[in-house]
């Protein structure tokens, strides 16, 4: 079975990623909206054949894409009903790793920077699965 991502990114609309072509073009934008402003950095991206939260209609799932066009890096994090997890990669150099959506931060902790190739990857791979992707070393985040 193949899956169907929902991702928003800064205008509020979802954009549906179905194929692998889709995943480029929508990562091709998440670069654009990053590059034109500081503060859409970041998308969220949901798995539509997922099951929701019973009490609230809510998805059970939530991954996070966070883009930085200067160095062509970014940053996953993955949330479900275990826990909070971010894809561990290399040292960012920074004190800080932030990424925004619609202007609202998310941070990141300093070894949380992976290429964008292993973010189009971890895409490309939940819409085989529709789980979090195993593209990635997936840590904790505290």
């Amino acid at each position: 079975m193949s899956y169907t991502l929902s991702a928003f990114s800064r205008d509020g609309e979802p954009t549906t990623l179905a194929t692998a072509e889709d995943v480029l073009n929508f990562i091709a934008q998440l670069m654009i909206e990053a590059d034109e402003s500081a503060d859409d950095t970041a998308a969220h991206l949901y798995v539509n054949e997922r099951s929701t939260d019973d009490e609230d209609g809510l998805p059970d799932h939530e991954l996070r894409v966070g883009i930085d066009p200067e160095s062509s890096t970014g940053a996953l994090r993955y949330t479900d009903l275990s826990g909070q997890f971010y894809a561990r990669g290399t040292e960012s150099g920074r004190a800080e790793v932030r990424y925004f959506h619609s202007g609202h931060a998310d941070e990141y902790p300093t070894d949380s920077v992976v290429p964008l190739d292993v973010i189009r990857r971890s895409l490309i791979e939940m819409l085989s699965t529709g789980t979090r992707p195993t593209a990635v070393q997936w840590a904790p985040l505290q």
